[in-house]
């Protein structure tokens, strides 16, 4: 079965070269990244405390991590941790976040590199955060008898499905899955519908992330905003939702409101030429963030595009309000407990199955607004921008539904010990 495996991952491998290759040329995070998945390193464990790796595909996975990183810091505190991670942005993430501890590519999945990875590393667990199943890696596992740990495991509504066609096919490799801990009850059901034996519900570890208050804010920041002004932050949108989106601010005679102001971040700042092009072809004015802060200007255009990765958090913290992405198309939704959690009013369209619990957190606490349509966002627009008082009740209420949902690091490094 291995061999086949490995001739259908070459198939794919060779078909899906050119964009990544194109994906290198454009977005400088992706650059040696396809190198660093081929490639072990030296790592110096830490004699007489456990030999944990911990994986995440890209940026959110990785960051959601970290709570979880901090409780293993604590109670093990000169720990060395090996961080391994999918995409080029995650590995960049990975090494800011992370200075302390060894980060690297996560191996592709031929059999013969898994392999390699493992035998180099010989980890006491391996701990992977949201849903990153490789059958060759779980066959590894399997192999070198070492323990794999789902953390804060998400099964979502466009992959049941695909699991459970090829659920025969997976079987022998699941049982590579020593412990699935689901977000919430709906992933655990479906943890057992895919066939995972051991499973638990323990919760989201991007609740434990969240800060309720405030961090200051550099200087540069800061002067962004005029007194007296207001942001709506516009998070990472696909397309074609900017267009949706412009045309709802255009309903809502958003640009005649002189007190506010547009800021527009796009899922992939490569496409920032895209929502260029939209918005002189509606005569809108704009700017790049990267340009204001290379020539230290004042903003003063009509919208900001954000073409720069990390810095969607200091946004939030300005604005009073947030449409969040991945919403008004089928892609499923972006994180929207972040923004709720530092006092930004979240709505967001009808597709949010990727942050399903987390859009019924704040739903069921009257913290966020869903809409069906973009005609329901024009009615509840033309009421909430020219309402304050109900922007602030919104993420008032979002702060008691976080901190309802904390502690979930804790209660997953304990689930961990007991594997250890």
């Amino acid at each position: 079965m291995r061999w086949f495996y490995n001739f259908i991952f070459f198939i794919f491998g060779v078909l899906s070269l050119p964009k990544t290759l194109k994906r290198q040329r454009k977005v400088p995070e992706y650059r040696g990244m396809i190198l660093r998945r081929f490639k072990c390193e030296t790592m110096l464990w830490k004699e007489g405390l456990p030999k944990l790796w911990l994986n995440a595909v890209s940026v959110g996975e990785m960051v959601a991590l970290s709570p979880l990183v901090k409780e293993i810091e604590k109670e093990y505190p000169d720990i060395i941790l090996l961080i391994s991670a999918t995409t080029g942005t995650g590995y960049h993430r990975a090494k800011a976040l992370y200075p302390k501890h060894q980060v690297i590519g996560y191996p592709f999945d031929f059999s013969f590199i898994v392999d390699k990875f493992l035998k180099t590393y010989k980890p006491d667990v391996i701990i992977s955060c949201e849903l990153d199943l490789w059958p060759n890696f779980l066959y590894g596992c399997q192999k070198y008898q070492i323990p794999f740990v789902v953390v804060s495991g998400r099964i979502s509504d466009s992959s049941i499905g695909g699991y459970q066609k090829v659920k025969p096919l997976i079987q022998s490799a699941l049982k590579g899955v020593t412990l699935f801990c689901a977000q919430d009850f709906i992933d655990a059901e479906r943890a057992d519908k895919i066939g995972l034996i051991h499973v638990k519900q323990l919760g989201n570890l991007k609740f434990d992330l969240l800060k309720t208050e405030m961090e200051p804010l550099t200087e540069f920041f800061q002067k962004l905003k005029a007194e007296g002004e207001h942001f709506l932050v516009l998070a990472s949108t696909h397309h074609p939702e900017e267009a949706m989106l412009l045309e709802v601010l255009d309903r809502c005679k958003f640009w005649d409101k002189k007190n506010w102001k547009c800021i527009m971040v796009p899922r992939h700042p490569e496409r920032k030429e895209d929502l260029a092009a939209l918005l002189n072809e509606k005569q809108i004015s704009f700017k790049f963030f990267t340009d204001l802060i290379e020539k230290n200007e004042i903003y003063e255009q009509q919208v900001l595009i954000v073409d720069q990765i990390g810095v969607l958090s200091k946004f939030y913290q300005l604005s009073d309000m947030c449409f969040i992405g991945g919403s008004l198309i089928t892609h499923g939704g972006q994180n929207m407990i972040e923004p709720a959690a530092i006092g930004c009013a979240v709505f967001f369209g009808p597709h949010v199955q990727n942050f399903r619990e987390a859009s019924q957190i704040l739903l069921q606490h009257e913290a966020a607004v869903q809409v069906k349509n973009t005609s329901e966002l024009v009615e509840n627009w033309l009421i909430y921008l020219d309402d304050l008082q109900l922007l602030l009740k919104l993420s008032n209420n979002a702060k008691g539904a976080i901190l309802s949902r904390r502690g979930v690091a804790k209660k997953t490094l304990q689930e961990i010990k007991t594997i250890l």
